[in-house]
């Protein structure tokens, strides 16, 4: 089918800049994170002087934002931009960030390993050399090891953008070269999915009813592969049928509304919430949906689950009693076999009923007020902070205290949640390096304190808004809170914590045991 005429810009032909913007927005890009740089900023003939283009600044980043759907969010550095287009793919399904050749994509590879690791469609464009230098033998700066060879970055790449992560280099003299194909409407988009093979799909339906309906006591456990599958509606369509209690896997916090009645809380082994690894290890089979078992999720191996008991659900997989004598069925999408089985299953609220006599004699432990003057401490803080979540915010929480803290939570209906910019930033100062403490003190975990109210202060340098403050106690973290909430709701709040540095936090020395 022949395409029809595309837009231009200013009335010129679009160029091969202007088309990968193109093709970025359609695929849901509005923002790219980038880093200028000279392969990808500077005009071709300041890079080549012998190159057959004529001298015009033809500066990829500036081509790429002449597409009014796409804006660039400019960076300190590539490493940076990386992870915003990480965070950017985990928020809106797909990212991307611009660096340079060589010193650009290798600061920047470590994100996009990051993102492979993840199962995050992240592009990460560079700005390369001129096109006629690749074979003219030239010595080009920027290049590594063997001589004249550029393909080494690109060889780096291969191992983490395999499947997921795209890397994309572009000749920094062809960014804004003009081609006749530029001006037509591109090719409308045809990606298939994975789709589940109708015999394998019924065929997994069948047997994991049949396995949970001659269960007494089953659950359900929502696991952080559900992202990847897409099909976090499918998975409360399946527990609100079935009657099954749920809970999130350390990693899946804030995939599935925490408002429901059946939800019981984080499932983390010995660090659970209050009685929700009780009920779940005492059940009698559980559907597991995207389940990733590593050494963190499962708190060294010691989750008390057998695969003999599970429905494993990944995303394109289904696992019955896993192990020996155990049923495999490939082929088969998470989404399609969760929308299935709900249609099927038989409902039991055993299992629930359970969860909530339990919960009545062990209730989560309440925060009381700290003495009027004493130290911050840190289950106070998160109470404050418990009381700060909106359906609109987003909370971001990084390993160490805050992690363990944040997963006690209970996130409002449409809150999300992610651990690894906002509107209120947290700093947690306890002094030193303390969850390293926790598993072996030394003198490497007494680091160097920063005044970090001047540091966010000399960062911000007079530009925008901003609210920086530093407390102690209580009484100062609810005044700067209700500052926050208040006057500052147009600003960038950065409150630094001052922590009493011999707070421990149970459920680390809980990980570090086992």
């Amino acid at each position: 089918m022949a395409s029809t005429a595309g837009p231009s810009y200013n009335g010129e032909p679009r160029t091969l800049g202007q088309h990968i913007a193109t093709r970025l927005v359609q695929i849901g890009v509005t923002d790219f994170f980038g880093v200028p740089g000279d392969y990808n900023l500077q005009p071709a003939w300041l890079l080549c002087c012998t190159s057959r283009f004529s001298a015009v600044s033809w500066q990829l980043l500036d081509e790429l934002e002449k597409d009014t759907g796409l804006k660039g969010k400019w960076c300190c550095n590539e490493l940076n931009a990386g992870y915003a287009a990480d965070g950017y793919a985990r928020a809106k399904g797909v990212g991307c960030c611009v660096v340079t050749f060589t010193v650009g994509g290798l600061s920047a590879i470590n994100a996009i390993a990051g993102a492979y690791a993840e199962n995050l469609p992240v592009v990460c464009i560079c700005g390369g050399p001129n096109s006629n230098d690749f074979a003219s033998n030239r010595l080009i700066h920027h290049t590594l090891g063997r001589k004249f060879d550029f393909m080494q970055e690109l060889n780096c790449f291969k191992e983490v953008t395999a499947e997921q992560p795209v890397y994309i280099c572009v000749c920094c003299n062809l960014a804004g070269l003009h081609h006749p194909s530029f001006d037509s409407s591109p090719i409308p988009y045809s990606l298939s999915t994975k789709q589940s093979n109708p015999r394998s799909l019924q065929a997994a339906i069948e047997a994991a009813a049949g396995f949970l309906g001659g269960k007494q006591k089953p659950v359900a456990l929502a696991g952080s592969l559900l992202r990847v599958g897409k099909a976090r509606k499918q998975f409360m369509e399946f527990v609100e049928a079935a009657g099954y209690p749920f809970a999130n896997m350390a990693a899946s916090k804030g995939l599935v509304p925490e408002s429901s009645e059946q939800y019981m809380g984080t499932y983390w082994g010995q660090i659970s919430a209050p009685y929700v690894s009780e009920v779940v290890e005492s059940a009698d089979a559980y559907l597991v949906a995207g389940p990733l078992l590593n050494d963190y999720a499962s708190v060294g191996y010691t989750l008390g689950i057998s695969d003999a008991k599970m429905v494993r659900v990944d995303p394109y997989r289904v696992t019955i009693a896993g192990g020996k004598g155990g049923q495999v069925f490939g082929c088969v999408r998470m989404d399609d076999f969760l929308a299935g089985l709900a249609r099927r299953v038989q409902k039991n609220g055993t299992s629930l009923d359970i969860f909530r006599w339990g919960r009545l004699y062990s209730p989560p432990p309440e925060v009381p007020p700290s003495a009027a003057g004493s130290p911050l401490q840190t289950k106070v803080l998160f109470k404050r902070v418990q009381g700060l979540l909106q359906p609109t915010t987003l909370l971001l929480a990084e390993t160490g205290d805050a992690i363990f803290n944040c997963q006690k939570m209970v996130l409002p209906e449409g809150c999300q949640y992610s651990c690894t910019i906002l509107e209120a930033l947290l700093c947690c100062h306890n002094h030193r390096y303390t969850i390293e403490v926790e598993i072996h003190d030394g003198p490497y975990n007494k680091i160097k304190n920063w005044d970090y109210v001047k540091l966010v202060q000399a960062m911000h340098n007079e530009e925008g808004a901003l609210y920086a403050v530093r407390v102690r106690t209580e009484e100062e973290l609810a005044e700067a809170f209700i500052y926050a909430r208040n006057e500052g709701a147009d600003k960038l709040c950065f409150i630094e914590c001052m922590i009493h540095r011999r707070v421990r936090i149970p459920e680390n020395d809980r990980m570090v045991l086992r």
